[in-house]
């Protein structure tokens, strides 16, 4: 029984280091056209995918969670400190907590009701739902992340975590998206509810145990998170630099941890065949 297992643990975290796979992310992300219950898309007009992309996304169902902010955050904060307290005790539900909350990024922020499209889909999320939630819930059967072992507190990993707290905290104006700095914005300004604001600090936990986890996790996590993140600093440190200049600062903490978490999966990989 037990080198069944370890071949199939060895199976997902090599197809996740194929190039192919690599590749996939990306072009799920930015080949796959949205869905809209009403007005139907041509599949060849790539400047309507994109408008209607961003009309879904800026109607999605996030707000719909704004007032259970002080609830999801402190469910966060609870989470992190349970990992370094209880840590192996814990690994499973935090496995199961990352699972359950990428399929909740996915399905709200991702799905919009519109009186003039009805029900809009950014279909490419949906496809990375099954891959994201579902490396989380193998993680979750396997418990490759070793929690029991004295975490790594040095300059990179402190320094990776004050990035995704800097992110968590989400220190944004709701009403001019303006840098705001109010501390209360750590329980009430939804960082729980969206996908760039909390997947940071998932991989700053990981960090603290590297290379003691769960590389596959580590790799498709930092691919979707690097994915999405050099697309918001696109839009918004291009695109609308004017008027979105600092919401695409607040997303460097994404980009730049999952960029890392890839990188780190691949050193991890290579040190364990030797």
């Amino acid at each position: 029984m037990e080198p069944q297992v370890i071949y199939k643990k060895t199976s997902i975290t090599s197809i996740t280091a194929r190039w192919w796979f690599i590749a996939l992310i990306p072009l799920i992300f930015f080949f796959s056209p949205p869905f809209v219950q009403k007005n139907g898309l041509s599949l060849l007009n790539f400047q309507n995918w994109f408008k209607t992309i961003g009309d879904i996304s800026s109607n999605n169902f996030t707000s719909y969670f704004a007032k259970y902010s002080p609830i999801m955050n402190l469910t966060a904060l609870i989470v992190i400190i349970l990992v370094f307290v209880l840590k192996n005790k814990f690994t499973r539900v935090f496995s199961i907590y990352a699972a359950f909350m990428m399929a909740f990024y996915g399905v709200t922020q991702n799905t919009s009701y519109t009186d003039i499209n009805g029900i809009g889909i950014i279909t490419s999320s949906y496809i990375f739902i099954p891959i994201l939630s579902g490396i989380w819930i193998w993680e979750a059967f396997t418990k490759n992340n070793n929690f029991d072992l004295p975490p790594k507190v040095n300059i990179w990993t402190i320094t990776a975590f004050c990035f995704a707290l800097f992110a968590f905290w989400n220190p944004i104006n709701p009403k001019n998206s303006m840098p705001d700095f109010n501390p209360v914005y750590f329980m009430t300004n939804g960082s729980n509810s969206m996908f760039c604001t909390m997947t940071p600090m998932i991989l700053a936990i990981l960090f603290f145990f590297y290379p003691n986890i769960n590389t596959a996790a580590l790799r498709v996590t930092g691919l979707c998170g690097a994915t999405i993140g050099f697309t918001q600093l696109v839009i918004h440190l291009c695109i609308f630099v004017k008027t979105n200049w600092w919401v695409g600062v607040l997303h460097i903490p994404v980009f730049i941890l999952s960029l890392a978490a890839v990188i780190l999966s691949f050193r991890a990989d290579k040190g364990s065949l030797k």
